[in-house]
């Protein structure tokens, strides 16, 4: 089943003359939920490629803005931080890159820049981050198409994809597309809403790395 709701690119969505009805739900459905714990596989496909390049990962979250992700067991890539800084360690290489986002020009990595920003909770604090292009009903799953509007954060991603559980409205994953034409693909295979997280989760020890502060960190795609 295919269902394709097209929207004005210069309204916003809830003036738009469609049912935004499973965008309205898809937010409202995770408003209460102050914390959740994901698990995820996550698929990068690049030209250069024949085969995606595949990784499992782990993903916590924590209002207003907390988060932290990361790719491998054990973790090859940490990404942790908030609206105001993000850092990404490399374990391995006892590298880390931190970076101020409050600045004219910091922007945090592709794969999670939308997520640093903190999720909104309504159709207008989206419509505020996100030019949403079309919605489409397929194979169970609402299929959401946006672009970013943060200028820095558009430079490297086209567009992003949010796929929503048809019956509970939760998010079930996401994709996202850049401008070289590679993309990355990120499905949840076990989501916790409420759970009591550790404050240090959000505060990896950075003690042993060499610590490098840069303009914008590097991905943290596989």
């Amino acid at each position: 089943m295919l269902m394709v709701l097209t929207v004005r690119s210069n309204a916003p969505a809830k003036e738009a003359d469609v049912d935004f009805e499973p965008v309205e739900r898809w937010l409202s459905s995770h408003r209460d939920v102050e914390s959740a714990e994901i698990d995820f596989l996550q698929e990068r496909y690049l030209r250069t490629l024949r085969n995606p390049l595949r990784s499992e990962g782990k993903m916590w979250l924590e209002k207003p803005d907390r988060f932290r992700w990361q790719t491998g067991s054990p973790p090859k890539t940490i990404a942790v931080g908030d609206s105001d800084q993000v850092s990404v360690l490399h374990p391995a290489k006892k590298k880390a890159e931190v970076m101020t986002l409050t600045g004219e020009d910091g922007s945090a990595p592709p794969s999670v820049g939308f997520i640093a920003q903190g999720f909104p909770n309504t159709v207008e604090e989206f419509d505020e981050r996100f030019e949403i292009l079309s919605v489409e009903l397929k194979d169970g799953e609402y299929e959401i198409g946006a672009a970013p509007r943060d200028r820095k954060m558009a430079v490297a991603l086209k567009k992003m994809t949010f796929f929503i559980d048809n019956q509970d409205y939760l998010l079930r994953g996401f994709e996202l597309e850049f401008r070289d034409r590679s993309r990355v693909l990120t499905r949840f295979t076990r989501i916790v809403r409420g759970p009591a997280l550790d404050p240090a989760l959000f505060r990896p020890s950075l003690e042993g790395y060499e610590v490098e502060k840069v303009d914008a960190p590097s991905d943290v795609a596989p």
